[in-house]
């Protein structure tokens, strides 16, 4: 029996003038450079808050250690499950495979789930202590965006957050 002849194929990356600038949506190169340029330097900035935020938050939970009732626990452990269990099949992994691999990574799953329970006890404590309140109009607005940047998962996103319990976890 013969093989079928392999194909090599090379990306070719376009050339980066006036004419992609405009097929971009751009006035001109420069202008398309200096987009760019500014996307770049607010995902930066957004990364670098985003750590700043984790560092601090991380500090907090460690000086103020929190006993965690097993059913918060539990509860974090089986939203985290049905998360990654999604995901896994919005993958191309067929059910079977998802609950294996889902099941491999009980361990981690739950040290990320007391690490995710504490952060929210944590910040509802401080939300708390602050008197800080996230009006219902500003909640839709935060759940419409991660909903939306979800891409293909837009379905199972607006599924998720359409329960109370997922809506007050975050």
């Amino acid at each position: 029996m013969a093989r079928a002849p392999k194909e090599i194929y090379r990306r070719e990356l376009p050339n980066i003038d006036e004419d992609f600038a405009k097929d971009q949506g751009e006035e001109s190169l420069d202008a398309f450079r200096s987009k760019v340029r500014q996307q770049l330097l607010e995902h930066a900035q957004q990364e670098a808050d985003l750590r700043v935020r984790q560092v601090s938050l991380d500090l907090v939970i460690e000086r103020n250690p929190i006993e965690l009732p097993e059913s918060l626990v539990s509860r974090e452990v089986a939203a985290m499950e049905a998360e990654l269990h999604s995901a896994l099949e919005s993958g191309g992994l067929s059910h079977e495979d998802a609950t294996e691999r889902v099941k491999q990574s009980a361990d981690d799953l739950k040290s990320r789930a007391e690490k995710r329970a504490r952060t929210t006890l944590v910040v509802d404590a401080l939300a708390e202590q602050e008197k800080i309140e996230i009006d219902d109009e500003a909640l839709g607005n935060k759940v419409a965006e991660i909903v939306t940047a979800s891409g293909r998962n837009r379905d199972k996103a607006a599924e998720f957050y359409r329960k109370p319990e997922n809506l007050e976890a975050r």
